[in-house]
């Protein structure tokens, strides 16, 4: 598991940043907190992670503190919320 990640911000767009962390670009789903503290691209930035494995991908969600990754956790095992879902809920 993807735990956290530490590097620069490369793009950010209404729910998504990319994230360079040594040469790689890391694709995370956001809440608007975090879109709404980021200033500019190229800055140094570090999030909280989950990654979500499915059956044909994997995507991963990011989080402002360990707290609200663990409410996005406990969304997640309630049945007919999805990952996805649990992610907009928190934003």
């Amino acid at each position: 598991m993807i735990s956290f990640l530490k590097g620069k911000i490369e793009k950010i767009k209404s729910n998504e940043i990319i994230l360079d962390v040594n040469g790689v670009g890391y694709s995370v789903f956001v809440t608007k907190k975090i879109i709404e503290s980021l200033n500019k691209t190229g800055e140094d930035f570090s999030l909280i992670t989950y990654l979500d494995v499915k059956e044909n991908s994997l995507l991963l969600y990011g989080f402002f503190d360990e707290k609200e990754r663990e409410i996005f956790k406990m969304l997640i095992t309630v049945s007919g919320i999805s990952a996805k879902t649990a992610h907009t809920i928190l934003s």
